[in-house]
């Protein structure tokens, strides 16, 4: 499955969307190529602690206007949704984690995504389940 920007996903669909890679293009080579019309960022209602559960909506980047002021998509203000990550460093996260663990549990992923929310650091998952 294809990620589509400006759609909502479920978080355990949204990390297998990502865990294998579907939101990104690549050469014939299998480098990953940059294509800003891909880029986008991770939404989540306001005040929700990411969970096994949540809804996450993926839209367009955060802009930034003239005077520094950040403008969201008109989805995320109609929708009392705010930021929770932009594409890479969901996809970094997913990554690594999947990289460590690779039968990781969608409960796994979201401890390291939140882990990586509140300590802009990520979370090391050992290979026996914790």
């Amino acid at each position: 499955m294809k990620l589509d920007i400006g759609r909502s996903y479920g978080v355990k669909e949204l990390v297998e969307i990502v865990k294998n890679k579907a939101d990104r293009d690549f050469d014939q080579n299998g480098k990953e190529r940059y294509i800003p019309e891909n880029l986008y960022d991770v939404y989540i209602a306001e005040n929700e602690e990411l969970n096994a559960n949540s809804m996450l909506y993926v839209g367009p980047c955060v802009e930034i206007d003239a005077n520094d002021n950040k403008v969201y998509p008109d989805h995320v203000l109609k929708n009392h949704l705010e930021f929770h990550y932009s594409c890479q460093n969901f996809q970094d996260v997913i990554d690594l984690a999947y990289s460590q663990k690779n039968d990781a549990s969608i409960d796994e992923f979201v401890s390291c995504l939140n882990h990586y929310s509140e300590n802009d650091d990520f979370l090391d998952l050992d290979h026996d389940g914790s």
